[in-house]
Formats: structure tokens, C-alpha cells, sequence
């Protein structure tokens, strides 16, 4: 078992999911972790496949879905990265010399910057403009929420499980006697950062609405339950795995 096999990922990690093959041949290959202001997570994912010479590359990857505070820091946008399962590993306790087949491991690693609120502080030059503090070099911060970690490419389901965590009430302008600026243009910065503010509870809604629309869309695409995970096996499919190579309770996500 994955267990036995990797006893070090289940005594160290915060969460580890097994998928059963039902789970992942039915869409329901995903994972969520609600992640905290200032952690920096690793994910790790691995699966097992028996191939011979007649099997097709493994194409699976992982597909990470959050929220990230946008160009102002204040939005909240929807991102996606995604992470190929090139690692091939014979050596490992399924690859026996009694196998018809060899037995794969497959495996990724990645690690997430820490995750922050944004912080707003005036613009060198033009004081009474807010910008994010936590930009690094132009790259945006990830903001603490719930991600989504799917392994197939069905993420329009799993997505609605990514909700955004409140930033506004994290964000408040500096105080004025910290700024140097006229009263004026304090009164100035504070009135676009309450427009931020109403900007990204205008954009929740705007992206709740899009989901909702998603899934009407599926629901009406497909006739049954069954339809639907009949294109999810052939999606996986394409990507090389099928009820007949994946072995059994080797997918895991930590």
C-alpha cells in the first residue's frame, strides 16, 4: 500500500488524500486545502501505472487552482498553474520481476510562495496612490483562501470550492500622520482605497455569477451522471491512464 510504501509523507504531511480509481475515473479527482496567512505549502502528487511497449506517454498534470490578489493588490482574480507528472521512477515496491509489465511511479513536487495579504502602502512620487507592498519584482503574492488541487482537466466542478478569503477587512490605509500628506490628498488615497475595496466585492460577485453559469452550462451538456464521467475517462485517456493501468489506490495528493 501507498502507506506502507511512504510512511514519511503520512507521518509529515498537514493532509494527504488517497483517490480511489472510482474517485478519479468519475471527475472526482480533486483536493482542497484552505491555506492560512504567512504558510508556504509543498504539494506532492503521485500515482502508479503498469505499462508495456505499447502504452502512450503519461500526459496527467496537476492543475492548481486559487485567488490572487490582481495588478491594484486589492482585486481578487483566478489563476491557474499547472504542473506535469514527469518524474518516472522503475525502482519502486509495485515493479516486481513477476509483472507482465512494468510498474511506474509517477511524481511531482512544488512549492507555493507565502501566502499574504495585501499590503497597501502610498506610491513613491504620487502619494495619494496605493500599491501592494508585497510585489516582488512585479510578480503578484498569493492571497490566504481555499486551493483546489484537480488532476484531471474537469476543474469547472471543483472550482466553486476555491472561494476567496476577505481581504478588506485586512486592508486599512496607512495612518495619516505616517503619510506626509496633505489632508487633502489623504482624503485623496482614502477614497480609492474604499473604491478598491468596493472593486473587489464587485469582482466576488462578478466571479460567482461566472461559476454559476458554468455549472448551468455542464448541467445542461450533459443528459446524465453517467454522460459526464464517460467524457472524463476518455479525457484521461488521452492523457494515458484508464481503469486498466492505473493501480489501484496509488493516487496520492499531500
Amino acid at each position: 500500500t501507498v502507506l506502507e510504501a511512504f510512511p514519511d509523507i503520512f507521518q509529515n504531511a498537514a493532509q494527504v488524500d488517497i483517490i480511489s480509481n472510482e474517485d478519479f475515473f468519475s471527475c472526482d479527482d480533486y483536493s482542497t486545502y484552505e491555506v492560512r496567512e504567512g504558510a508556504q505549502i509543498t504539494f506532492k502528487v503521485l500515482l502508479v501505472r503498469n505499462e508495456d511497449s505499447l502504452s502512450e506517454e503519461m500526459g496527467l498534470r496537476a492543475s492548481l487552482k486559487f485567488f490572487k490578489n490582481g495588478e491594484t493588490g486589492f482585486n481578487v482574480q483566478e489563476s491557474s498553474l499547472n504542473f506535469d507528472l514527469k518524474e518516472r521512477i522503475v525502482k519502486n515496491p509495485w515493479n516486481q520481476i513477476s509483472n507482465p509489465y512494468i510498474s511506474a511511479l509517477y511524481r511531482t513536487q512544488f512549492t507555493l510562495p507565502e501566502e499574504k495579504y495585501p499590503k497597501p502602502i502610498p506610491l513613491e512620487g504620487e502619494l495619494d496612490w496605493l500599491i501592494n507592498e508585497n510585489y516582488a519584482e512585479g510578480e503578484n503574492v498569493l492571497v490566504p483562501g481555499i486551493f483546489v488541487l484537480q488532476l484531471g482537466e474537469d476543474v469547472e466542478r471543483a472550482f466553486p470550492s476555491a472561494n476567496p478569503h476577505p481581504t478588506s477587512a485586512k486592508l486599512k490605509p496607512p495612518p495619516f500622520e505616517s503619510t506626509n500628506l496633505y489632508s487633502s490628498s489623504y482624503k485623496n488615497l482614502v477614497d480609492r482605497y474604499e473604491r478598491y475595496v468596493l472593486d473587489e466585492i464587485e469582482g466576488r460577485k462578478y466571479y460567482e455569477n461566472k461559476v454559476q453559469e458554468r455549472l448551468d452550462e455542464l448541467d445542461k451538456r450533459f443528459s446524465s451522471v453517467n454522460e459526464e464521467e464517460e467524457e472524463c475517462r476518455q479525457s484521461l485517456a488521452e492523457m494515458g491512464l484508464n481503469d486498466g493501468n492505473l493501480v489501484p489506490d496509488t493516487v496520492i495528493v499531500a
